[in-house]
Parts: C-alpha cells; sequence; structure tokens
C-alpha cells in the first residue's frame, strides 16, 4: 500500500515528517511544501497557513504496486469507520484555496441513507446530518448537490439507452418483414 501526493509515492511506513519524522497515517492533517517535496506534520507547520489549496491524495493497494488502478480513496476499511476525514493542506496563500475531505464509511452509509429517503433534506434534516456526521455543512450540502447531479446524468443516459434499444429493436422488425 502507498501514499501518492501529486507525482510523488510513498510506501505508508515512510509517509513521515520531514521535520520530526513522525510516522503519518489517514486522518493525519500534514502540509506539502511543494517547492521543497517536504510532508510536515501539524504540529511542525510553523507558518500555520489558514487557507488550505486542495490535494488529491491517492492510496494505492495491492501485491504489484507497478499496476496502479488510479482509483481515489472514497471511503475507508470497517476498522478505519471512525477515523475523521483526511484533511489536506498546503501553504500556497496566494491562490484560492480548497480542503478535499474523504468521508469514511460510517460517514458515507449516512448520508446514502438520508439521500435514499429524501434527496432534497431540509435544513434542520442538514444540521442533524452535520451532528451525526461531523462534516461542515458545506461538505453535506455539496455532497446532496453532487449526488442529485449524478442521478440525473445516470437518468438521462439510461433513457438514451433505452431509445436507442427501441431503435434497434424497431428496424429488427422492418427488416424481418422484408
Amino acid at each position: 500500500m502507498v501514499m501518492k501526493i501529486r507525482t510523488l509515492t510513498y510506501h505508508v511506513a515512510c509517509f513521515s515528517c520531514s521535520n520530526c519524522e513522525k510516522k503519518l497515517t489517514i486522518g493525519d492533517e500534514f502540509v506539502f511544501r511543494e517547492r521543497e517535496d517536504d510532508i510536515l506534520c501539524r504540529d511542525c507547520d510553523t507558518n500555520n497557513i489558514e487557507q488550505p489549496s486542495s490535494i488529491k491524495t491517492e492510496i494505492y493497494g495491492g501485491e504489484d504496486e507497478d499496476n496502479w488502478d488510479g482509483s481515489t480513496l472514497t471511503s475507508l476499511d470497517n476498522q478505519m469507520s471512525n477515523t475523521p476525514p483526511l484533511s489536506l493542506r498546503s501553504p500556497k496563500s496566494d491562490e484560492s484555496t480548497r480542503v478535499r475531505t474523504v468521508l469514511n464509511e460510517k460517514q458515507l452509509m449516512t448520508l446514502k441513507a438520508c439521500y435514499a429517503a429524501n434527496a432534497r433534506p431540509d435544513a434542520m434534516m442538514k444540521e442533524h446530518l452535520v451532528e451525526m456526521t461531523g462534516l461542515s455543512p458545506r461538505v453535506i450540502r455539496v455532497w446532496f448537490q453532487n449526488k442529485r447531479c449524478k442521478d440525473k446524468k445516470r437518468q438521462i443516459a439510461m433513457k438514451h439507452l433505452q431509445q436507442k434499444a427501441e431503435t434497434v429493436s424497431f428496424f429488427e422488425k422492418i427488416l424481418i418483414f422484408c
């Protein structure tokens, strides 16, 4: 299993703070200094940058690490289901910045269950989800927006496939009669 930050790849055992050499694990916050290719734990981050920028972190597993599938971590093992979301920070203060949150299994299941009951929860339900999951209201809102968008795209694609199948079926019937 390895951790990947942009173009850099680390074995999980080697993924540690460049300053104090503390081993970093899933759920730990850290700063990635791109210019020096340094990773700093939260304690060693002397700059204490307020606005993090988006860094895509990927975790790969398997026996053959040369054949990575490139999938992004979206949920964690059952052992890690109580782990808080993984937030990544970078010290670029001149750019607009975003934090990427990775949901653990319990959070994802809670959001999916609520979505199944109501795709557009009211403010009270969203507040209840914030308390249950420990996620920010913005993360909850964006997750529901993205899920509705994905479902709509999937529905449109299914409709197109169905229309295409009906057209093919129609032409097959014509060919049979000819």
